[in-house]
């Protein structure tokens, strides 16, 4: 016997739907972008297979089916993880041909740029100048 019984089935029921949901969204995300969301496909499914699972063994019905759903359940996660995996190792390759010329810095560039990641290594004339202002000009005291 489950403590909260009546409330866990509810609590199923509602990721039963959230798993509905998340599935239909990414059928039609995956019909404008050519299946390359496999993986949220994947976390849909898995999301209504747990539901199911949990269902089951919340009603008391066969337990192996109850069991069989959530590790069948625990497969789909892991087979999403891994091909969302690989669909993000290929879209890095994708941004990686898209930036082909490499961006050009000059010294003015990388001494700012050097100054503002640490700000230890800020001093009174690094900061004047970057913000403008001539190393040897004085500050009115």
């Amino acid at each position: 016997m489950v403590a909260g019984r009546r409330y866990w089935i509810l609590i199923w029921y509602g990721m039963l739907v959230l798993g509905i949901l998340g599935l239909i969204a990414s059928v039609y995300w995956a019909r404008r972008t050519a299946w390359r969301n496999v993986d949220e496909f994947l976390r849909g499914i898995g999301t209504i297979l747990i539901s199911l699972g949990m269902l089951v063994l919340l009603y008391g019905a066969r337990q192996a089916i109850g069991t069989a759903l959530l590790a069948t359940a625990v497969a789909t996660f892991v087979a999403a993880f891994i091909v969302g995996r690989r669909l993000g190792n290929d879209e890095e390759e994708l941004h990686d041909d898209w930036n082909e010329a490499p961006m050009q810095l000059d010294a003015r560039d990388l001494r700012r740029n050097v100054g503002e990641a640490s700000p230890q290594a800020v001093t009174p004339s690094t900061a004047n100048v970057s913000a403008g202002v001539h190393p040897d000009a004085r500050s009115p005291d």
